[in-house]
C-alpha cells in the first residue's frame, strides 16, 4: 500500500502541512492550486476535470509530475478521468529547490496521491501514474 510509508509520520503528528482543496471550477477547466508537503514546501498542481464532469460523481485520476511546465493539462481531452499534473520542487510555480533525486520526487508524489487526490470529492480512489519525462539539464 502506497500510504504505509507515511503512517509513522501521521501517527507522530509530524505532518503539519495544510492540504488545500480544489475550489469549485468548470468541467474541463484546469485549476491551479498548491499542496503543502510535510516539510512546508508548496508543490504546484493543475487539476483538470473530465470534459463532461458531473458534480457528485467520482472519477479515476491520472497523475503526473514533471520538472517542467511544458506539460499542460489544458487542451487534453479526457472523457472519463481527472488529470492532476504536479510541478516538481523548484520547477514551475512549485517552491523549494530543484532536486533531481527520484527519491524526493517519489515522496512528494506519494504525498499528493495519499493526502490530496484520494481525499477530493471527485476522486473514486483509483490513481494511475503516467511518466512525465523531462529533458536532462546541463551539468
Amino acid at each position: 500500500m502506497v500510504g504505509l510509508a507515511l503512517v509513522p509520520l501521521l501517527a507522530l503528528g509530524l505532518v503539519v502541512g495544510a492540504i488545500l482543496a480544489v475550489p469549485g471550477h468548470e468541467a474541463g477547466a484546469a485549476s491551479n492550486n498548491f499542496v503543502t508537503m510535510p516539510d512546508g514546501v508548496q508543490i504546484a498542481i493543475k487539476v483538470r476535470l473530465p470534459d463532461h464532469y458531473q458534480p457528485g460523481r467520482t472519477y479515476p485520476t491520472l497523475f503526473e509530475m514533471s520538472g517542467s511546465e511544458s506539460r499542460q493539462t489544458s487542451g487534453r481531452s479526457n472523457a472519463e478521468h481527472v488529470i492532476v499534473h504536479a510541478s516538481a520542487r523548484g520547477a514551475g510555480a512549485s517552491g523549494g529547490e530543484i532536486d533531481r533525486s527520484s527519491y524526493k520526487r517519489a515522496e512528494d508524489g506519494e504525498f499528493i496521491i495519499d493526502q490530496y487526490i484520494v481525499l477530493q470529492p471527485w476522486s473514486n480512489g483509483d490513481v494511475a501514474i503516467r511518466s512525465a519525462r523531462t529533458a536532462p539539464s546541463p551539468a
